[in-house]
Formats: structure tokens, sequence, C-alpha cells
């Protein structure tokens, strides 16, 4: 896909985000040519072990903040890949150990070896091979985006 025009896909998706830096969700975002850059709110607890399980303490909330990148590069024919960096201003990938971790966090994608969001829309989900059956085509119809991009007709 021309990289001007993913740019501009990237610029779009942006501009529909803008409200939830206004609405200090995301605090802030910012376009790297087809990268979309996002700092994102995040608490993070003290732990202690007990019984042989590592649990939060609560009451030890910390706030921080977290940096995602989506990589849109041939965006909308492929998904945007998902990585989180240590800084703003960093291009070096976040270790696993300091990703937040729940469902859809997974350390290990078969075919890149990297930690991943396993989650509809996200390159490395379509491209996993669990999920041959659910191709990004058809996540790609449903986004708004996706639809103000299509032409007359399609």
């Amino acid at each position: 896909m021309h990289r001007r025009y993913v740019e501009r896909l990237v610029q779009d998706e942006a501009a529909a985000l803008k409200q939830l830096v206004l609405d200090d969700i995301i605090v802030r975002l910012e376009c790297r040519g087809t990268d979309l850059v996002a700092e994102l709110h995040r608490s993070t607890y003290d732990r202690a072990s007990a019984g042989g399980y590592t649990v939060p303490i609560l009451g030890q909330r910390r706030a921080s903040s977290i940096v995602l990148v989506l990589h849109c590069d041939n965006y909308d024919s492929d998904p945007p890949s998902v990585t989180f960096v240590t800084d703003w201003t960093a291009s070096d990938d976040m270790s696993y150990a300091d990703w937040p971790k729940g469902p859809g966090i997974v350390e290990r994608h078969y075919a890149t070896g990297k930690p991943f969001v396993c989650r509809p829309g996200v390159r490395e989900y379509h491209s996993h091979i669990q999920h041959g059956d659910q191709p990004w085509g058809q996540i790609s119809r449903l986004h708004p985006a996706a639809r103000a991009h299509a032409r007359p007709g399609t």
C-alpha cells in the first residue's frame, strides 16, 4: 500500500481518538509516519507472596503510564501490530516482564518469538495459527475507518 495513503489513514485514526485525549483516557497521542504512538495511564501494585501465589497489595497503588505503538505499515490491508516501548521517545521494545499482564497478553508469538496482544484487530492475532479462521478482512469491514474510506458501492 502507498506510504502516504497509509500515513493519512493513521492520521484519520488519531483524529478519531482525539476525544479520548481530551477526556484524559489517553495521556497523549502522536502520529509518527505509519506508527501511532499512545501514552496510557497505568496503575501498578506492590505484590506479596501468599500460599504459593503472588497477590497485589491493595492500598499500594502506584499511578504511572505506559507507551504503546501501533505499527500501521500496510494498514488497512493488514491490521496494526501492537508493541509496548520503554518510554515516549524510545523505539526499544519493552521486555515482556514489564508488559501489563492479563487476558490477551501472550509471552511469545509462534512466528516472531516476541510478546504480543492476542485480540481481534491486532496483526499478531490474525497471523497466529490458532486464529486462521478469523481473517483481518472480517474485522476491518466492521471498523469505522474502513467504512469511511470505502468507495461508494463497496
